[in-house]
């Protein structure tokens, strides 16, 4: 636990140093807006990889693994968007790393053979086509004999 602390100040003081960095080579302004364009570069990643995702369940698709064929380094490209809203040049430069094609194919195979172990396994058996109908509860009615 205490390792995890100093990891993450240390990641505190990489971004800090990082902004200050960039501020005195470019200028606040630019790094302002370098900021701002790589917040809404991860929020437009975000929403594309929401849309992806949603079209695939529209499909009917819900299995765990055509889910993973379908958007192979899904995942990654979920944590480079959070890292590229996230403020700093540290996390910009990780986001970055994870949107490289090797790095996605990597974590896919290691993704893929993670769910073919521990994905369940669709169970042959009989399935039954019908239809449900909403029947609306009976109020029943008490009768009281004090009460007229």
């Amino acid at each position: 636990m205490r390792l995890i602390r100093y990891v993450f100040f240390a990641y505190c003081i990489a971004e800090i140093a990082s902004l200050v960095a960039m501020g005195s080579w470019v200028g606040v302004g630019w790094t302002f807006l370098l900021l701002t364009a790589a917040c809404v570069g991860g929020c437009l990643l975000i929403s594309k990889m929401g849309k992806d995702v949603m079209a695939i369940l529209r499909r009917g698709s819900l299995q765990a693994h055509d889910i993973a064929a379908a958007l192979p380094g899904a995942h990654l490209r979920l944590f480079a968007g959070l890292f590229l809203i996230s403020p700093g040049f540290v996390s910009d430069l990780l986001a970055l790393v994870l949107l490289l094609p090797p790095v996605q194919n990597f974590a896919h195979e290691k993704v893929r053979r993670w769910l073919e172990r521990h994905a369940p396994k669709p169970q042959g058996g009989v399935v039954i086509d019908g239809e449900a109908v909403e029947v609306p509860p009976v109020r029943a009615r008490i009768d009281r004999p004090d009460v007229d």
